[in-house]
């Protein structure tokens, strides 16, 4: 069980500990335990319990955001702002309930309360904003229109209703705060779940399952980002298919299709957890590894080109045929300086793999690592450097 796991289900597991043995107990001096035994909680340890758990979640953001430094940190700031003002609205409330006895409604409490929404519906909107780059019109107008439409219908059907009923305006500026809040932050969750679908169709190829160029060049910035503040470098690998055109004239295209499909698994059959792998267009393959230095890179790549090459590949017309790739990779820092020259590194290396013979790889700034057939595997290769 992960850490963040663990801390999940302790504060569920708090949580209900607390309504059963103290919540229904509210203001008493003791606690009767199912033992029988009486515990003594006293009205500010109540007020401690119960803002324990909101409080905890302050520190568990800044500690997340500490150790994995995510970019930009604007949103979890904002959450972790909107979680400290509720755990002050927390401990105001359940004072002047618990300590002094007091439950006017409303009080400086609900102010803190408000005053979260703002802070989590931006954080939404940030955190949803960076899962999906680029700018949809249509996404937005739709959005917007069933936004209105919906705010109109509550507020004439049960803000309207129970304002009329209330009485002092505090209580009826409180009364329609809150539900406006909370439809927002309906409204925030809505449109997050439409554009986690709409970006899952426009960055999954449809033929492969891997991710698609696109959604590989917006992850380049941040890997530079990142390399930049770790210091530790990231490959990229560029893999084509040989021959892939004499696949499509002797088999046809739909074979050449499952050919393509079939490569595809291998490649990420041979890739670790952390890489990302896409098809970059046509016969093309792209893989971003984290963390992979030039000690390292050739060894990823000849065991993408390995685990392609090994076995022969299944045709739906129940011919077999066997592919190799060639591979060009390149490292950042080393061989690249920003990420443009590092696509037309990768891209050099791999030119310069198709024009040495195929199925072989090309990293850095030349060398080469040549296939040598075997008895036992036709394209697996001792690795050597040029």
């Amino acid at each position: 069980m992960t850490p963040w796991v663990a801390y999940l289900v302790g504060g569920v597991g708090y949580f209900v500990l607390y309504t059963l043995f103290v919540a229904h107990e509210i203001g008493a001096g003791t606690i009767r335990t199912r033992a029988g035994a009486d515990v003594p909680v006293g009205p500010e340890t109540q007020v401690a319990l119960r803002c324990l758990l909101t409080a905890s979640t302050v520190g568990a953001i800044a500690l997340g955001v500490r150790r994995w430094r995510p970019e930009p940190r604007a949103p979890w700031v904002l959450l972790a702002v909107a979680q400290g003002l509720y755990t002050v609205a927390d401990a105001i409330f359940y004072t002047n309930l618990i300590v002094f006895h007091n439950s006017i409604f409303p009080s400086l409490a609900d102010l803190f309360y408000i005053g979260r929404y703002p802070f989590a519906i931006a954080a939404l909107a940030l955190l949803f904003r960076q899962r999906a780059p680029g700018h949809n019109l249509s996404a937005v107008l739709d959005t917007t229109s069933i936004a209105v439409a919906v705010s109109l219908l509550y507020w004439l059907y049960v803000i309207t209703p129970y304002e009329r009923a209330a009485s002092g305006q505090l209580a009826q500026l409180a009364s329609v705060a809150f539900p406006v809040m909370d439809l927002g932050l309906l409204i925030v969750a809505r449109l997050a779940a439409l554009v986690a679908e709409q970006r899952r169709l426009a960055t999954t190829d449809v033929l492969t399952g891997l991710r698609t160029r696109r959604f590989l060049q917006n992850q380049l910035p941040a890997a530079v980002s990142r390399a930049d503040r770790s210091g530790q470098p990231f490959a990229l690998l560029l893999v084509d298919v040989d021959n892939f055109k004499s696949i499509n004239d002797r088999y046809g295209h739909p074979c050449g299709d499952t050919a393509l499909a079939e490569i595809g698994s291998r490649l990420a059959a041979a890739s670790r957890p952390g890489e990302l792998l896409a098809r970059f267009g046509g016969e093309e393959f792209a893989l971003l590894g984290p963390t992979v230095g030039p000690e390292t890179v050739g060894e990823l790549a000849e065991r993408l080109r390995r685990n392609v090459a090994r076995d022969l590949i299944e045709l739906d017309s129940g011919a077999r045929l066997r592919a190799t790739v060639s591979v060009g990779a390149a490292v950042y820092p080393v061989h690249a300086q920003d990420q443009t020259d590092l696509l037309i590194a990768a891209d050099r290396n791999l030119y310069a793999a198709k024009a040495a013979g195929r199925n072989r790889v090309v990293i850095g700034c030349g060398a080469v690592i040549e296939s040598r057939r075997t008895a036992d595997d036709p394209a697996a290769p001792p690795p050597r450097h040029s």
